[in-house]
């Protein structure tokens, strides 16, 4: 195992997160799944007795009006999902709607991702992915913890 300079700002995140989520976003390969899908719940569970409903991206479509009446939601790599879906002609982009909700009932989002919080030229990001007023909102709800180096899965 290695420790990553990222993981303090995951400790500091665990002492006081001031009321808001965690937005984890990285290279492949550093530890963001393992710890937001494995390690927290563990840890919420256990210290604070509550429990984190963990989500794979890609089955968000599927699982959505569940993940909206859930409190505590980890969403594991965003960006990932099929972009949109069209439900009785009615456009939906699932995350924006969720993070949207998490806004206005003050819901926890623990979130990972490849994606980028900028944009940068040859790279994906949030904003592009799902608009400036998602990653706005995700700003305000959520701490951002970049992971960054090679990765450990070698």
């Amino acid at each position: 195992a290695q420790w990553l300079p990222a993981y303090d700002h995951i400790a500091d995140w665990l002492t006081d997160n001031h009321g808001k989520g965690l937005l984890c976003v990285g290279e492949c390969g550093l530890g963001k799944t393992l710890i937001c899908c494995n390690v927290l719940p563990v840890l919420i569970y256990h210290y604070c007795h509550k429990i984190l409903t963990v989500y794979d991206a890609t089955a968000l479509a599927t699982r959505h009006s569940e993940a909206m009446h859930d409190k505590l939601i980890v969403l594991d790599d965003i960006g990932t999902e099929p972009p949109e879906s069209i439900i009785y002609g009615e456009r939906h982009i699932y995350f924006n709607e969720l993070v949207d909700e998490a806004e206005k009932r003050g819901n926890l989002l623990i979130i990972t991702s490849n994606l980028r919080t900028r944009t940068k030229p040859g790279f994906q990001s949030i904003e592009d992915t799902y608009g400036l007023r998602t990653l706005d909102r995700l700003n305000a709800i959520c701490t951002t913890v970049t992971f960054r180096g090679k990765s450990l899965r070698q």
